[in-house]
């Protein structure tokens, strides 16, 4: 895996729902290049630290940790944990 070149940039997708919080999903910060994402990318839910997958249809489905690859595994349990010790916030939020 290729290491990050500087700041991971943001890049805006069509609005998905997460399927475990139904938090709106419309964008995506990749962890090493500005990509979008493409069908069988994994992403974590910035509301519910749920991780999950793009479908075929770039729709999201609940994945476990278990199930990434074991090179990128840790990096993902790393941002679950961060993910859910950030402070709830009142309004909507869009990063996932």
């Amino acid at each position: 895996m290729r290491k990050p070149k500087g700041k991971p940039l943001t890049t805006r997708t069509d609005p998905r729902w997460c399927p475990k919080c139904f938090q709106l999903l419309d964008a995506c910060t990749s962890m090493l290049d500005s990509v979008r994402p493409t069908p069988g990318d994994c992403t974590i839910c910035i509301n519910c630290a749920s991780v999950l997958r793009f479908t075929e249809m770039m729709d999201l489905e609940l994945y476990s940790l278990e199930q990434i690859p074991t090179h990128s595994r840790l990096e993902f349990a790393r941002l679950v944990q961060l993910v859910k010790m950030k402070p709830k916030s009142p309004g909507p939020t869009r990063i996932c």
